[in-house]
């Protein structure tokens, strides 16, 4: 039995609401919910082999590898095997110590699904079979609702909460599913690596294919295990004789005799997959000949059995061509969703016609008639998914395997193919809703809507071009209600994500995917897919809301300052690329009037305006007026909510970024050391915050002269923003871009070089070579060759620069002009330097 474990807790306790308010907060996955279904597949006393296995016993005692892998092939049953592991770490028994077992449940198709969530998902484990909740987790909580996050986030940094939830216990077992099927499976795999070494008492068990980040160097002295015919036979028999026994328990006449059962032991070869498949045909056979004929006729590899259940479904005696129709449409539409599909959305999607009009309304259970055994439902979580992962794998190759029967009738379909219909069927159905109007918090939401205004750009970049679909996209654009819903749900659904720049590519991929017609609507068209203007409205109208309310129009809870400030800092330097300065005045400005109007000048909500004003104005090289803009921000910020609140502390660190910029180095410095300190004791030591800050504080000293204080600061900043960001994030480029010009500095240009290149290197990836930051991390990298003497190699950065700007920005930009400037300035040195010689 699990233990039910006592962890230490503040004295006062806290209410059933509170503790539901921080499971909540720690994550909205449940993988119990998954457990429970897989244990309900298992035959009694399977999978005791690997409990008795030599492998599995030395890592339970290992006090040295305490990882182990469990590895299989498709359909091996790896899944069903691991609710044995975990009910065996359930009941081992500690004499002198707590245990806990915590588990999770990847999927590849939630599109979403990586570390982070797993790790959320295996805290919200251990907590949920504990009587209290530790300390750790209770201030980790109040510092992440203090700093506005809604949810426990990359900021709050679950890694190491995890690791102090760890401290609590004897031992902590990790077990986690489908580790092929993350986002990043080498980033989920370090994760979990680096916990298993940092903690002592945590062991971990992880189940995946034979992928190579399950071989790596990293991983390759930890002990394995391969499933394979040999030790799942006996555990696939075992199944095939209870399907076998339920069939006659159901129907008296399907006592096949014991060949049927020899047959299907030898084809399936110890594959979970394949026996339950081969059961679900089985079920349907009408007599002993018939249930013979089956399994003699059926393939033994998967992708030749889908092949062979889908031509008797087309082709079959009865077949029939309304039921084809439905599980083409059924199985297009669930290849191409983002996420899993609830009933609901499911049956609405195969409700909505691309003219508008609906369909017949189909039965839920004709679905599941016509796509069997390939799909299920499940009614824990009312959701339709492949029974397996290689089905959808299967459907998605089936066009370009020429071996299979199904190319012969037109029923698989690219992939690309698949994502127009689900776009097309997103945007007739926010057309046919009136999406602006969001429903009120006693009504119930159409059942597509988070879906459809959540998704359908997703699915429109990853579509052919269609001058129907194209049409759908610019109606929906063209009302300005519905584009700023939109573009609310996109820049704040995932907290601390920093997501204009993911908003910019998306507009810039939808540009790209409409090709347009040449005619006199274009300007109209591009001015629809230009939403930059809209982005400063969105935020105008979050505010005129309370941000401490729920279900907000972006589709989260809150929007803290920080990130409202993040935004409207990435909007200003995109103005500032777009030479719109002064539209992002202009729009700040009326805002901030009306608010002033409505509620007076030294209101709290008049803030966050000002900061934006002083922010443009910094943009705009208006100094000494961003200067002042802050300021009297502050002097409101600290009447209305004290010296250290959080909000106060970002008006100080803004000031600390002007007073650099105003070459006052020593208040700069102040300011920002004065934010820190107030930051250190109200977040985490990992939040993003403190990142930006120590970043800011660098940049300070390094213009102060100070430049070993400011390497110190900006490498402490890439640490926490690597570990919440990635490294290649455009902010943790940023800061890599600013170690180079310390170096720079310090006249060491080989390490200044060497520091630029891999920011060079990393914005060409993340960003591409159509990129303005891109373009001048080339400037940055050509200007230090150029000093160390390499002219030839910074002359040709710069002609790339410039070639791009003059594409990117027009010949006017300052950045165009500087890069033509130096151009010219390295020739005439080079001249020079031909003539000395």
């Amino acid at each position: 039995m699990q233990l039910n474990i006592m962890l230490s807790q503040n004295p006062t306790g806290i209410s059933a609401d509170q503790r539901k308010n921080v499971m909540d907060w720690v994550s909205n996955s449940d993988p119990a919910v998954d457990f429970t279904r897989e244990s309900q597949r298992r035959v009694s006393s399977s999978g005791q082999w690997l409990i008795k296995h030599k492998t599995y016993k030395g890592w339970l005692s290992s006090s040295d590898k305490r990882l182990l892998r469990v590895i299989g092939c498709p359909g091996s049953g790896k899944t069903v095997l691991s609710t044995t592991i975990i009910e065996n770490l359930q009941q081992i028994q500690h004499p002198k110590a707590t245990a806990c077992t915590a588990y999770f449940y990847c999927s590849k198709s939630d599109q979403y699904q990586g570390t982070q969530v797993i790790l959320c998902g295996l805290i919200k484990q251990i907590l949920s079979q504990s009587k209290q909740l530790p300390d750790c987790v209770m201030e980790c909580y109040e510092k992440s609702c203090a700093a506005g996050r809604s949810s426990l986030s990359i900021a709050d940094d679950p890694g190491a909460l995890l690791r102090s939830i760890a401290q609590e216990f004897g031992s902590l077992y990790i077990v986690v599913d489908g580790l092929d099927e993350v986002s990043d499976p080498e980033e989920t795999i370090e994760a979990l690596l680096k916990l298993t070494e940092a903690v002592p008492n945590i062991q971990a068990v992880l189940l995946s294919r034979d992928i190579s980040e399950m071989n790596s160097n990293d991983l390759f002295s930890y002990p394995m295990i391969k499933l394979d015919g040999l030790n799942t036979s006996e555990d696939v028999n075992r199944y095939i004789r209870s399907r076998l026994d339920n069939l006659k328990k159901r129907d008296a006449a399907k006592d096949f005799p014991p060949e049927v059962f020899d047959r299907i032991s030898q084809k399936a070869n110890g594959m979970f997959l394949w026996a339950k498949l081969m059961m679900e045909s089985l079920s349907r056979a009408v007599s002993i000949e018939d249930a013979l004929d089956i399994v003699s006729s059926t393939p033994e590899q998967l992708d030749e059995f889908y092949d062979q259940v889908m031509m008797r479904l087309i082709t079959g005696p009865t077949s029939n061509p309304k039921m084809v129709d439905i599980a083409k449409r059924v199985i297009m539409l669930m290849c191409a969703a983002s996420r899993p599909l609830q009933w609901s959305e499911l049956e609405c999607m195969l409700n909505t016609n691309e003219d508008g009009t609906k369909s017949v309304k189909i039965f839920q259970s004709t679905i599941l008639g016509a796509c069997s055994p390939l799909i299920e439902h499940l009614p824990e979580t009312d959701v339709f998914r492949f029974v397996h992962l290689s089905v959808r794998e299967f459907f998605l190759d089936a066009s370009s395997a020429s071996h299979l029967r199904i190319n012969t009738t037109g029923f698989p379909f690219p992939e690309i193919e698949a994502h127009k219909e689900v776009a097309g069927i997103c945007l007739t159905y926010l057309l046919n809703s009136d999406t602006a109007q969001q429903p009120k918090s006693n009504e119930t939401k159409p059942p597509l809507l988070e879906y459809a205004s959540t998704f359908w750009g997703f699915h429109i970049i990853r579509s052919t071009y269609n001058d129907d679909l194209s049409g759908k996209m610019h109606k929906y654009l063209s009302k300005q209600s519905r584009r700023t819903t939109w573009i609310a749900r996109q820049l704040f659904r995932e907290s601390s994500g920093f997501p204009l720049q993911h908003l910019i590519k998306m507009q810039k991929q939808l540009h790209a995917w409409d090709v347009g017609t040449g005619s006199a609507n274009d300007k109209i068209k591009n001015e629809r897919l230009d939403w930059i203007q809209d982005v400063g409205q969105v935020l105008v109208d979050i505010d005129a809301t309370d941000v401490n309310s729920k279900d907000l129009a972006s589709g989260k809870s809150r929007i803290t300052y920080f990130e409202k400030l993040m935004v409207i800092r990435d909007l200003s330097r995109e103005y500032t690329i777009r030479q719109r300065l002064d539209e992002g005045e202009r729009w700040m400005q009326d805002a901030l009037q009306k608010r002033i109007d409505r509620r007076g000048e030294e209101h709290i909500s008049t803030v966050w305006l000002l900061n934006s004003l002083g922010i443009i104005y910094d943009q705009q090289h208006r100094v000494e007026l961003s200067a002042e803009t802050h300021e009297r921000a502050l002097k409101i910020q600290e009447a209305s909510l004290g010296p250290n609140h959080l909000e106060t502390v970002w008006t100080i660190n803004e000031l600390g970024r002007v007073y650099r910029h105003l070459k006052r180095y020593d208040d700069a410095v102040k300011m920002h050391l004065r934010a820190f300190e107030v930051l250190q004791k109200l977040l985490p030591e990992n939040d993003l915050q403190l990142a930006w800050t120590l970043n800011t504080l660098a940049r300070a000293y390094r213009k102060q002269g100070s430049i070993e204080e400011s390497l110190e600061c900006h490498r402490k900043a890439i640490d926490i923003q690597k570990v919440s960001l990635g490294e290649e994030h455009p902010h943790v480029l940023w800061a890599t871009a600013d170690i180079g010009r310390c170096y720079r500095d310090k006249m060491d240009l080989v390490k200044s070089a060497q520091y630029h290149r891999i920011c060079l290197e990393g914005r060409k990836r993340v960003l591409g070579l159509d990129h303005a930051d891109t373009l001048w991390a080339m400037n940055d990298l050509g200007l230090v060759l150029s000093e160390d003497g390499q002219m030839e190699e910074a002359i040709e950065l710069h002609k790339a620069a410039l070639e791009g700007q003059t594409r990117l920005l027009g010949e006017n930009h300052p950045h165009t002009v500087w890069s033509k400037q130096q151009i010219e300035n390295l020739a005439w040195e080079e001249v020079e330097m031909v003539d000395v010689e």
